[in-house]
């Protein structure tokens, strides 16, 4: 006679089911999770309990899937969006589900480490009585019979050494010190096989922290405040109240501003501007911006679609290297990603003056190449960066008015825009040092990128789209629809294709 699985377990003994369910448990990170999770809710107000059954929320779905399958997790997050919760959560299931792992909980202090210990007793407490017998005490974990160990450690490469960790777990990883040390103390530990999990938000100077974020190792995953349900327009306005925008946009909108400067571009944000599903259109003009110089040039792609929303597909930035041999790289790029592209090339008046490197001018050896740039001469670069900064807070058929398309090369204009390019102390000088694709403070590294983008901005639009020699621009103010910058009939038919 053939049992049912059920009526098996239910011959199993009590021991045998505890270890059927911790079994279960032990292969399935994500039904732990589901069933088992409860947390502490620091805002919880009134009557019953404050430990809670952690939210099903998509983005905390992620989040686990992002840990539990990298070895380098590097997770840059808003304040208060349950991330440390739900790291330590997993840390909790590596130690009660599985024999002999070691797992250390690393922060600044060691009281701090504490706190973190104190916080994976909340989730223990809350779960069945099936659970391994666990042992808390200060700073430390302990699972007998599965002859499993958690430590709670300070900063610092020292702690690391002492044994063979298999996850480390470094809260607030942006604030610790000697950040290089203890990712090297690290990588012999996840090389043989561990984990390591860096949690941090946006720290206060462009630390190893911050440079982190573009290390190949790394796998990155931004979560902003946005992203939880609750938090909507209203909270926003609250939880800004007291705030400097500098503070705001260090806690919750995961950009790095140094102390004592202020962003130039502050409308930008990541998680609403930079969209990795943008197309290009063969059928639309594809504007490409140019800034010259020896050492870093610069070309920009965009183009605009029918709310007038300005989008930036891609861009190429040059190291000493010639603007002819630069224009040549620029053509092959041309080719290679925007075929039959109908090209209209802007840029800088400056490229109409003769440089010390030739005796044509900038523009003088693209014409030679079969490019001919437009420009207009402006001498104060705020003028642009007001137009770009009226894109970015439009939202035309609730799209933003300004996208960047997710691209190796566009990390770049992103970063600058984040935080790269910043006013100095007195307001109003611009400034946009920043780390180079070696790993090398460079002086205006930025600033070459955004000047090609703000050419092509300042050739299409003014505030009111009025005519300027003979050409009508855009307006940067109101955006019009695409029946109003084509035509009825240049629309039907071309509003098929356009897929943006």
């Amino acid at each position: 006679m053939n049992l049912r699985p059920e009526d098996k377990i239910k011959k199993l003994s009590l021991q045998s089911k505890k270890e059927l369910i911790r079994q279960i448990y032990s292969q399935d990170v994500y039904k732990y999770f589901e069933d088992l999770v409860f947390t502490l809710d620091e805002h919880h107000k009134g009557p019953g309990d404050p430990v809670k059954k952690i939210p099903s929320w998509p983005y905390i779905k992620k989040l686990v899937h992002h840990i539990h399958h990298n070895d380098w997790a590097y997770v840059w997050k808003s304040r208060q969006v349950m991330v440390t919760w739900t790291v330590l959560s997993y840390c909790l299931w590596v130690l009660l589900f599985h024999r002999g792992k070691k797992v250390a909980f690393q922060s600044k202090k060691g009281d701090d480490a504490n706190e973190l210990i104190k916080r994976v007793k909340i989730i223990y407490d809350k779960l069945p009585s099936w659970k391994p017998l666990a042992e808390f005490t200060y700073c430390s974990i302990k699972v007998p019979e599965l002859l499993s160990e958690g430590y709670g450690i300070p900063q610092g490469e020292e702690q690391l050494r002492q044994y063979t960790y298999s996850v480390i777990f470094s809260d607030e990883f942006g604030f610790q010190e000697k950040l290089r040390e203890t990712f090297g103390a690290a990588k012999p530990t996840v090389d043989g096989g561990g984990k390591f999990i860096a949690v941090t938000t946006p720290p206060r100077l462009k630390n190893f922290a911050y440079s982190c974020l573009t290390e190949p190792l790394f796998k990155v995953l931004k979560v902003h405040y946005s992203e939880r349900p609750d938090r909507g327009p209203e909270w926003k306005i609250k939880a800004k109240e007291g705030m400097s925008q500098e503070d705001w946009d260090r806690e919750y909108e995961l950009i790095v501003v140094v102390t004592g400067t202020s962003r130039i571009f502050t409308p930008f944000n990541e998680s609403i501007h930079v969209n990795s599903n943008l197309v290009y259109n063969h059928s639309v003009t594809l504007y490409r911006g140019w800034d010259f110089g020896f050492h870093r040039p610069f070309c920009g792609f965009a183009q605009i679609d029918l709310d007038d929303r300005f989008l930036i597909l891609d861009c190429l930035l040059g190291k000493d290297i010639l603007v002819d041999r630069f224009a040549e790289r620029v053509v092959a790029f041309t080719n290679s990603n925007f075929p039959k592209a109908i090209i209209k090339d802007m840029c800088d008046h400056a490229g109409s003056q003769v440089s010390d490197k030739t005796d044509s001018t900038s523009i003088q050896i693209l014409n030679k190449l079969g490019i001919y740039p437009s420009y207009r001469f402006n001498k104060d670069k705020e003028q642009p960066a007001n137009l770009l900064r009226r894109k970015m807070e439009q939202s035309p058929g609730g799209k933003p008015g300004f996208q960047i398309r997710t691209t190796p090369n566009t990390r770049y204009l992103i970063d600058g825009l984040s935080s790269g390019l910043v006013y100095k102390k007195d307001g109003h000088t611009w400034c946009g040092d920043g780390d180079n694709e070696d790993r090398q403070e460079e002086h205006n590294y930025y600033v070459h990128g955004i000047d090609g983008i703000l050419y092509i901005i300042l050739n299409l639009y003014t505030v009111t789209g009025d005519t300027i020699g003979h050409q009508q621009k855009l307006s940067a103010l109101k955006p019009k629809t695409g029946f109003e910058q084509y035509g009825r009939k240049s629309i039907q038919n071309r509003f098929e294709k356009l897929r943006f």
